[in-house]
């Protein structure tokens, strides 16, 4: 069984490093190449658009941890597999719900978008997920390492049986006077 804390902190981790970098994504994106139906691109569209990314970032956790079999998959070294599941999923996902979004009108894009070559998608939301969602995960691999390690926070490292080694943590040590220094009578 997992640690509870780990599996506690995956799921704030996960989650609130996905809605950060999303965030300011679609912050940076939406107003120069997207056109939202009735032409809301305010805060709550993107706090909306911020929590489907979310949304999306889960499924790509679930598949891989499918794949993994391991919940906690982003914690142990990262596979060929896990990495094709995480990108095909990003890429899968990201042309879906383009397509979806185009076909219903939910938005449109601007003459600037640059396009999937031989697609009426954007490149934007495809570069979108084959980076944060690596991106995410990675970071929350982090945190969840320094939030899960008390002796991290402390300064201390643990030995092997799990004992914090005091020793870890060196103090700078003072500057000897004398031997290769001059002193101020021999000037």
């Amino acid at each position: 069984m997992h640690d509870k804390r780990a599996i506690v902190f995956h799921a704030g981790f996960v989650t609130g490093s996905a809605f950060v970098l999303n965030y300011v994504w679609e912050n940076l994106q939406c107003p120069w190449f997207f056109i939202h139906r009735g032409g809301n691109t305010g805060q709550i569209a993107m706090v909306f658009a911020t929590l489907g990314d979310v949304a999306m970032t889960w499924v790509a956790q679930g598949l891989v941890a499918i794949v993994s079999r391991r919940w906690l998959w982003l914690l142990a070294p990262w596979h060929w597999r896990q990495w094709a599941v995480l990108l095909g999923t990003a890429l899968a996902l990201s042309v879906f719900v383009e397509s979806w979004a185009l076909a219903t009108s939910l938005w449109a894009y601007t003459a600037i978008n640059p396009r999937v070559p031989g697609t009426p998608i954007s490149v934007l939301p495809v570069a979108q997920l084959l980076l944060l969602f690596p991106l995410t995960f990675g970071l929350s691999r982090k945190l969840i390492r320094w939030a899960s390690n008390p002796s991290a926070m402390a300064g201390t490292k643990r030995t092997s049986s799990g004992k914090a080694n005091k020793a870890y943590r060196q103090e700078p040590q003072p500057t000897a006077v004398g031997a290769n220094q001059e002193s101020p009578a021999q000037e």
